[in-house]
């Protein structure tokens, strides 16, 4: 937690706290374990489940030598054994198609003027290199052409759209922020396939619009004539529009310009529809039969649909010809759509099969025409964002041939669809989210994996497992049923606070494999402070649920479902959940694929009865939740165990004591910790507690059951990281843009709107239980009303008070970058120190926080390789409000390390755009200081500050870090260095008459 220094004007909560205060655990009667016997017990409770990995799974690793970054695009290549995989950052490689091959090869690199969304990086949100299509004669003289769809970086220096960006969705939205959507071909050399240089031809080039939306698949037809998919840019009005863009519909062009089946565009970019800046219809004609022509050329001939908002991927059933989108919806449904000439999908008007939500828009369908409604759509609590899919009409898996297999981006299951009725099935769940598909020439269908250094995964057919116990009691989990009496070896823990769940009651226990004493790494869990703990394969948590069923007395509660998470030898996690039966005797096994539900009768206080549903998740639902970014679990975590627990209720001569202390004490965390430990402890802080603030308990709620999806290393486009261990502006909370404007909210809505809980989404969507707007977004069914209330009234007591000044004022005792109100972030994770240690503080005259050499950077000798400035080092501090600066100092970096090529730029953000105070290569990079500025110079206004260190594209960049310097840390003792570093600050002084602003 960092400190105020005294910044006069700055955003403050209005009676709450901007950094939460630290509840300890006080009170105890005994300090020390509660207990201290260690009981054996073998991995997979002795052996009872299986050590289960995914090979039951409908696919396989494929190309297993192979793995890529983002990979967006798999194509064949006509009439060769090859196979082109483009990259979203716009890499293109190609490799022998065969599953045994050594290597991928580097076609092309456009990684330098591709806008991409990949993390952690982002440039553009929803962009990228989005579609690649080979020409279907590759290999004829005149027709080895590569067409590709992506979008740009913006052309302006404006990085709006790195973060999301606002305003994703609207009526009539069109912000611009320098960036475009090109439509290019190339030509390749096929017998060594080589770029031919020269040949990179400009098709078409539009602006690109808010946030989201971009389309971009790209397929040759049958009949030779290329279709594109575009979506709408969240702009509605454009997918109901002709004449004024090529946006939200299917498009349809012949690149080869056949006079016998052709016409030149007579409506194009500039002349007749866009901007000065925007131009279409070059090299490629009209198809005379389209269906949208226009002799006059009143509307865009290109048209072969209408009415698409987001077609994300589009393929083409080999066998058929026939072309399928997948299409992510906004509220309510996903869609698979059947590509036919002519006709209209509906949006905005429609969505699914029902009326779409932007009728204030008073958009009507285009000429009166029909809507044309999907092969089937998916409802919000099948899918949440269809990506595509592909027919299968492989050899292989008959009983699969014909059918349609996609996926879900955000709950990874895999669907097969008939396409003949429209009927799905859920087949399984991919063990990470799926972003495109792609055929192979023998009809092999392969997924394609969002992350960097991933496997391509290909289809097979799925297979039940086997060996996992049907009933609870064949698990060896409870030697006694009836009261839940747990095997020797399991240890018993509770949370502070339960998630909610409906309402329902909750016991927990974990086991951890060991012989009697937890020694070693198999027999532990890898302790964390503030970040998840990691348990070693063959672990088993058990979380029971009770539910309340009488008004009148809350005690009586009835068995109702036991789950059970397996840590398994390829470190992913095995989710089973035991439904009881009515006679509370045992429980069965739930269809983990597709999950159940049951009935569950209440007595009511006048006797009555009501009917409440329970729902038993799915292994992809449980994934939602136990994900990669939570390492397959959730509750135990040091902030929610950070308190007393009575163990005599376990074992007898239990005492009550500190759990985290007993897990310590009994060797089960690799850590050692004791009862005044605990005390410093950042600790959740519960809704029931009288004593603590509203800031610390909304915070708390928050944290507990919404951080495990809304943070970074999830990689969900919602800009804001929940973890209690971030001040309420660090969250983000208070800037970040909204991704899906929510009906019913109005006007203004925002992610928190201090003030005024109303217009907030995260009040009004934990309010609600409709699919496709609650959060969470999965196992709710009832809305948890102490806590809708509890941030109804945080919400509604927070107030932005307003700057008195517009900036800072001068001081010298303030470094900028330590203030409560400064964001640290920049592109090293997993390096070298923290962003904070090569801070110096004036008021210590030190290194804020001194550390072994108060450094951050990447691993040593870790090679970046030849990035660019914007994929290179960069260390950066943002501000919620402009600060002055007149001072600025850098450390560069440790003699050992020297940098002498490196290039370097420091940069600071004022009204939207990056402005370079001063870059250059080698220099004080190279084990030097940077300084800039002093009580003479001019400020300027800064947003927020950078610094970036990337190659000169002649040498590696290795080994980047920067360095505190001018104080002592634990093994340097640098405090005869004059100049400090690093320092950011607003000196008093009076500026040299010649002195501006840079």
């Amino acid at each position: 937690m960092k400190i105020k220094r005294g910044l006069n004007g700055w955003l403050k909560i209005v009676a709450g706290f901007t950094i939460i205060s630290i509840s300890m655990s006080f009170g105890s009667m005994f300090f020390g374990p509660g207990y201290n016997d260690v009981q054996p017990i073998g991995p997979f409770v002795n052996y009872n489940f299986p050590d289960v990995n995914l090979n039951h799974e409908p696919y396989e690793i494929a190309y297993s030598n192979i793995r890529f970054d983002w990979p967006i695009t798999y194509t064949a290549i006509p009439n060769h054994n090859r196979v082109l995989i483009g990259q979203l950052d716009g890499k293109i490689y190609w490799m022998d198609d065969s599953q045994g091959t050594l290597n991928k090869n580097l076609l092309v690199d456009f990684t330098n003027e591709i806008g991409d969304a990949v993390l952690p990086n982002i440039e553009v949100w929803d962009g990228g290199l989005l579609g690649l299509e080979i020409h279907p004669e590759f290999g004829e003289v005149g027709k080895n052409f590569i067409f590709i769809y992506y979008t740009t970086e913006s052309e302006t220096g404006d990085d709006t759209l790195n973060s999301g960006g606002n305003g994703t969705f609207g009526c009539d939205l069109a912000n611009f922020h320098g960036n475009y959507i090109h439509l290019d071909r190339f030509e390749i050399n096929p017998s060594n396939m080589s770029f031919v240089a020269n040949s990179r031809k400009r098709m078409m080039r539009r602006r690109m619009l808010n946030t989201t939306h971009r389309g971009g698949a790209m397929e040759f037809g049958d009949d030779g004539f290329l279709y594109i998919a575009t979506g709408e840019q969240g702009r509605a009005v454009s997918a109901q529009n002709l004449s004024d863009n090529l946006d939200g519909g299917v498009l349809r062009i012949d690149v080869d310009m056949n006079s016998n089946k052709s016409h030149p565009p007579i409506r194009i970019m500039p002349d007749n529809a866009g901007e000065t800046d925007e131009f279409s219809g070059r090299f490629y004609w009209i198809p005379n039969d389209n269906p949208f022509l226009s002799a006059s050329g009143n509307n865009f001939e290109e048209y072969y649909t209408v009415g698409n908002r987001s077609p994300h991927r589009m393929s083409k059933d080999s066998q058929t010809g026939k072309l399928y989108i997948g299409e992510v919806g906004q509220s309510t449904h996903d869609e698979i759509n059947v590509v036919s000439k002519g006709k209209n999908y509906g949006w905005p008007v429609w969505e699914g099969e029902i009326p779409g939500p932007f009728n204030q828009c008073n958009i009507q369908m285009l000429n009166n025409m029909e809507h044309e409604v999907p092969l089937t759509s998916f409802n919000r609590d099948d899918a949440k964002s269809i990506i595509g899919g592909q027919v299968y009409r492989g050899s292989e898996f008959i009983s699969y041939k014909g059918k349609y297999i996609t996926a879900d981006w955000l709950t990874q299951k895999i669907f097969s669809v008939d396409i003949t009725d429209g009927s799905h099935v859920v087949l399984g769940t991919l063990p990470k989210r799926p972003i495109s598909f792609g055929e192979g020439k023998d009809g092999s269908i392969y997924y394609l994996l969002q992350g960097n250094n991933v496997q391509l995964l290909r289809f097979v057919a799925p297979v039940l497992s086997s060996g996992i116990p049907q009933l609870l009691s064949e698990t060896g989990v409870f030697t006694n049923l009836g009261n839940l009496t747990v095997t020797n070896g399991f240890v018993p823990y509770d949370m502070i606070d339960a998630f909610w769940s409906d309402g329902s009651v909750k016991k927990r226990w974990m086991a951890i494999p060991n012989d009697g004493t937890h020694d070693s790494v198999e027999e532990q869990i890898q302790y964390s402070e503030n970040n998840n703990w990691i348990f070693p394969v063959g672990s088993v948590l058990v979380k029971h649920f009770d539910y309340p069923i009488s008004d009148s007395n809350p005690e009586l509660t009835a068995k109702i479902e036991t789950r059970i998470s397996i840590k398994n030898s390829d470190n992913n996690w095995t989710f089973l959940s035991y439904k009881w039966n009515s006679s509370q005797t045992d429980a069965v096994l739930v269809n983990m694929t597709t999950g159940e539900e049951r009935s569950i009768g209440v007595v009511k206080t006048d006797g009555g009865t009501r009917t409440e549903i329970w729902r038993y998740p799915s292994t992809n639902e449980c994934l939602n939740c136990h994900n990669e970014s939570s390492q397959g679990t959730l509750g135990p975590r040091t902030r929610y165990l950070n308190i007393e627990y009575d163990y005599s209720t376990h074992i007898n001569g239990g005492m009550v004591a500190n759990q985290l202390v007993t897990l310590s004490h009994l060797g089960i965390l690799d850590e050692q910790i004791i009862d005044s430990d605990t005390q410093d402890f950042l600790t959740h802080t519960s809704i029931d507690d009288l004593n603590a603030t509203l800031e610390d308990k909304a915070r708390s709620y928050l944290d507990l059951n919404c951080a495990y999806c809304h943070l970074p290393s999830n990689g969900l486009r919602a800009e804001f990281d929940l973890r209690l261990i971030n001040s309420l502006e660090e969250t983000g909370l208070l800037t970040a843009g909204i991704g899906e404007v929510v009906e019913g909210i109005g006007n203004n809505q925002k992610i928190l709107y201090p003030g005024n809980a109303a217009k907030s989404h995260i009040f009004y969507r934990v309010n609600s239980t409709d699919s496709g707007i609650m959060m969470p977004p999965i196992a709710k069914n009832k809305i948890d009303e102490k806590g809708v209330e509890l941030l109804q009234e945080w919400i509604n007591q927070l107030n932005v008070e307003p700057n008195t000044g517009k900036f800072n004022d001068p001081d010298a005792n303030i470094n900028l970058g330590l203030l409560d109100d400064a964001v640290l972030s920049g592109t090293v994770g997993d390096g070298r120190g923290t962003m904070e240690a090569i801070l110096y503080d004036p008021i210590a005259d030190n290194y804020y926080t001194p550390t072994r050499f108060n450094e951050h950077g990447v691993a040593y000798q870790e090679n970046l390789g030849r990035p660019v400035a914007d994929d290179g080092f960069r260390w950066q501090v943002d501000w919620p409000t402009p600060k002055r600066i007149n001072y600025i100092t850098f450390g560069g970096t440790y003699p050992n390390q020297p940098q002498p090529n490196s290039m370097w730029r420091i940069s600071y953000l004022h009204n939207g755009s990056w402005a370079v105070l001063e870059e250059g290569k080698g220099g004080w990079i190279d084990s030097g200081i940077y300084e800039w500025g002093g009580p003479d110079q001019y400020p300027i206004e800064a947003d927020a500050l950078r610094v970036q260190v990337y190659s000169d594209g002649n040498n590696d960049l290795v080994s980047i870090h920067l360095r505190g310097r001018g104080g002592v840390s634990q093994y340097v003792d640098d405090s005869a260095m004059a100049t400090k570093a690093t320092l950011i600050q607003y000196l008093p002084g009076d500026p040299a008459p010649d002195t501006t602003a840079p």
